[in-house]
């Protein structure tokens, strides 16, 4: 045929290889994505309202807000706080 020596003639017009490499960094970089995001959500489930001390935290959290609106005195705050560090 007329055109078969024509880099046109090998569809995509000759860039094929340039499309391909598009097609490869497309799919790393969803994959990647994926990755990340998966990564994201368990991390948020897994830190949610607790860290290394775990429960504890959240009731340490409550006892100074406790004392903060004035519902326990200095003493019981000092005494309960004792008590959760044993």
């Amino acid at each position: 045929m007329w055109f078969s020596g024509s880099p046109w003639a090998y569809g995509m017009g000759g860039f094929g290889w340039f499309w391909m490499l598009i097609g490869v960094i497309g799919f790393i970089l969803f994959v990647t994505g994926i990755f990340y995001f998966l990564g994201w959500l368990f991390k948020s489930r897994r830190y949610e309202g607790y860290n290394s001390r775990g429960s504890h935290d959240k009731a340490f959290e409550e006892l100074k807000l406790r004392y903060a609106r004035g519902e326990i005195s200095r003493e019981e705050y000092e005494t309960m706080k004792r008590d959760m560090e044993r």
